[in-house]
């Protein structure tokens, strides 16, 4: 991978659908790494159920899979300890936390020259 550009996409950009599609096609350009946590896809999933009834949770489940599946690096996990070493300019703030987390993580990952991420597929 080319790029030592880190994004975090936070539940705001994945949902709604078409923005989704559209970072997701980027993710796949390689032109920086996009990155996101289960409580980011736990947040999106939830808000879109809210506002689409009709929509079911499975097959939101499956595009949650599909992402972390095909976005190298993508997921990543072991960053909830650093949660409260970060200060909020809001407390209430939990979102804005955990992305700070996040890249407080990878930040210091790619220090040590780890991915700091589990491996997606990749392939597809």
């Amino acid at each position: 991978m080319g790029s030592h550009f880190t994004v975090v996409y936070d539940a705001c950009v994945l949902y709604p659908a078409p923005l989704r599609d559209f970072l997701m096609r980027l993710a796949l350009t390689d032109l920086y790494r996009a990155r996101w946590t289960e409580m980011i896809h736990d947040e999106w999933i939830r808000n879109v159920l809210r506002q689409r009834p009709d929509l079911k949770p499975e097959d939101l489940d499956r595009t949650r899979v599909l992402m972390n599946a095909h976005v190298r690096d993508s997921l990543v996990t072991g960053f909830e300890h650093l949660i409260p070493s970060i200060a909020l300019p809001d407390a209430d703030d939990r979102q804005w936390h955990d992305d700070q987390a996040v890249r407080k993580l990878d930040q210091r990952r790619a220090d040590d020259g780890e991915s700091g991420t589990e491996q997606g597929g990749g392939e597809g």
